[in-house]
């Protein structure tokens, strides 16, 4: 979970200075779900014993403190920074400041990294000048038990959107609603993702000036420079935050799938108004809808073939996994949104007129390859050969019906090559034209922007395997797996590396990969790669038994790693994971 799109935007950029205090004062004065109970969330009682009492208070102190954000935000912000500098010396060191003497990271327990932790973030909150609601008793706005964190998620983006657009009737409206599930926005900057482009580099030699989103171009505009404006439709149901200790003995089977987001109304990419708005809804939140997973029945029925099996001995679970940046160029809604783009875009004639003949040419080489494979079929039946195909009428990219056309054509045959080919250079470049990367940007979960491939722990569900294979109504897929009743989706709040969440399958292959590159421990050095190549994924989006026992060691990897990223940040949380990928190899 990307936290600091909870900060205002114009206080990003003071607080990211900050290291990690942003997350602290977050965690303790707002109350963040990580399954760990901070110094400030320990006023979670009293908010529930008198959740509005304490709402109001916060909201009151909240619209006093906001008036000093809206007149001078960034010196506010950097104001905080200072006072907490000054307040505490080894703030400045963070969380690790605060280990015992002597024990270093690579040697604590996690009790130790969460004394250090809640120590650091101690001291952060005794102020009450951080933030303006800790003056008003910080109490933390949390969930617990089984009360919905959606809702406090939803809550606190809505009051960093308020906050930045001056609007301090709706800061007050967040706080006033006592935690109704309904956010403010669904927009999303590269600058919350993304390196700022050099000033003194070649924009030419900028690697700020390229992204996963685009496969070896270069962008059109930086992508720290991308937004996207969208509108939170407030149809998904709410997400139940777990822990990995409550899945202990269960099996965990892979729903690989693309990072589109779901349940929002894309208005906005960049500086250009969309047309008409553009619906997303799929992506791993299709496991808000009530249902778990959707795909193509070819694809289905052997993963069914194994669960039908499993299911009778073990607990069987779904853990999706974010398939790579460009995955979505499959999904009916991003064609949708990028048609409407092209519509949108105020194109000059011989853009549109290259674009056009692009298109054209895609479509009579799918034709041909069609009408080459229906001939063979029809001379092992002794038929003579068919001539062309009609190509119908196919609509310019500049026209209204263009949209409707697109998202209706084979996504393998149509729009994926168009896309793809669209996003080439020498195509990319044309004037006028869209840039696809930013388009691919638009349409993904802003929480999955840049989860590692492959990761899992974003959403769970449990499929009513009992009830078997279902027709799906889903834009791009023909079946489905509905949701056990009284089930729906679940979330560790964060994602978590493949060599933790599926290590029986990712650490093998990445250790015969190691050897295979020649790697012999104590003879060179150790290949760091923490990632499948193209060739090894395939585990993971076709074979339908790959899995993984949720077994003490898993519980214990995937805690330690989630709560090292919390504390002391996911740098830290990455060097752990590779350690753990490191002695595997050493030993295998």
């Amino acid at each position: 979970m990307l936290l600091e799109r909870y900060i205002p935007p114009n206080l990003r950029g003071p607080l990211r200075d900050a290291g990690n205090i942003g997350y602290s004062i977050l965690d303790n004065v707002i109350g963040i779900e990580d399954g760990y109970r901070s110094a400030g969330e320990r006023f979670k009682d009293e908010l529930f014993e008198n959740p509005k009492g304490v709402a109001k208070q916060i909201g009151s102190g909240m619209l006093e403190g906001a008036k000093g954000l809206l007149s001078d935000p960034v010196g506010t912000a950097r104001g905080v920074i200072t006072d907490v500098a000054q307040s505490t010396g080894r703030a400045s060191r963070g969380a690790a400041g605060y280990l015992p003497e002597g024990v270093e990271l690579k040697s604590a327990t996690m009790e130790q990294i969460r004394a250090a932790n809640d120590a650091y973030t101690g001291d952060l909150v005794a102020m009450t000048g951080v933030i303006p609601a800790a003056g008003a008793g910080r109490a933390a706005v949390r969930a617990a038990g089984n009360v919905d964190v959606g809702a406090r998620t939803a809550d606190a983006i809505g009051l960093g959107r308020s906050i930045a657009a001056g609007d301090l009737e709706g800061v007050g409206e967040v706080f006033q609603r006592s935690g109704e599930a309904n956010s403010l926005s669904a927009a999303k900057v590269g600058s919350d993702y993304f390196d700022p482009p050099s000033q003194n580099a070649g924009r030419a030699l900028d690697p700020a000036m390229k992204s996963p989103f685009s496969l070896n171009v270069k962008q059109k505009t930086a992508p720290y420079n991308w937004s996207t404006g969208a509108r939170d439709l407030g149809i998904l149901a709410p997400t139940t935050l777990i822990r990995p200790e409550d899945d202990l003995g269960k099996r965990l089977y892979f729903a690989a799938g693309d990072r589109t987001s779901g349940g929002q109304e894309i208005t906005s990419i960049g500086e250009m108004q969309l047309r008409r708005p553009v619906v997303m809804m799929a992506g791993p939140e299709f496991m808000n809808t009530g249902d778990t997973w959707a795909s193509h029945r070819g694809v289905m029925k052997p993963k069914d073939n194994v669960l039908q099996q499993v299911s009778q001995n073990e607990e069987v679970k779904l853990a999706y996994m974010p398939m790579g940046e460009r995955s979505g160029d499959f999904a009916k809604h991003q064609a949708e949104l990028f048609s409407e783009a092209l519509y949108s875009a105020p194109m000059p004639d011989a853009t549109v007129r290259r674009l056009d003949d692009e298109l054209r040419k895609i479509i009579v080489a799918s034709n041909s390859k069609q009408l080459d494979r229906r001939n063979k079929a029809r001379a092992k039946k002794g038929l003579p050969p068919q001539g062309g195909i009609d190509q119908g009428l196919v609509p310019s990219v500049s026209s209204p019906v263009f949209r409707d056309w697109f998202s209706s054509q084979a996504a393998e045959s149509i729009r994926k090559p168009f896309i793809q080919r669209v996003d080439k250079a020498d195509v990319k470049n044309l004037d006028g034209n869209i840039d696809v990367g930013e388009i691919r940007f638009a349409a993904t979960n802003p929480d999955l922007v840049n989860a590692q491939s492959f990761s899992a722990g974003y959403r769970f569900g449990t499929p009513d395997i009992q009830r078997g294979l279902l027709d799906a109504d889903h834009p791009s897929y023909d079946t489905k797996y509905a949701a056990v009743e009284g089930t729906g989706a679940e979330t560790y709040g964060m994602s978590v590396p493949p060599s933790i969440m599926a290590r029986d399958t990712f650490l093998p292959r990445l250790a015969e990969s190691a050897k295979g590159q020649g790697y012999r421990f104590g003879q060179n050095d150790f290949p760091e790669r923490d990632y499948l190549l193209p060739a090894d994924q395939r585990v993971f989006t076709m074979n339908p038994k790959t899995s993984q026992i949720v077994d003490n060691q898993l519980v214990d990897e995937a805690n330690k790693f989630m709560d090292l990223s919390r504390t002391l940040g996911p740098e830290y949380a990455d060097m752990y994971n590779r350690g753990l990928i490191a002695d595997f190899i050493r030993g295998y």
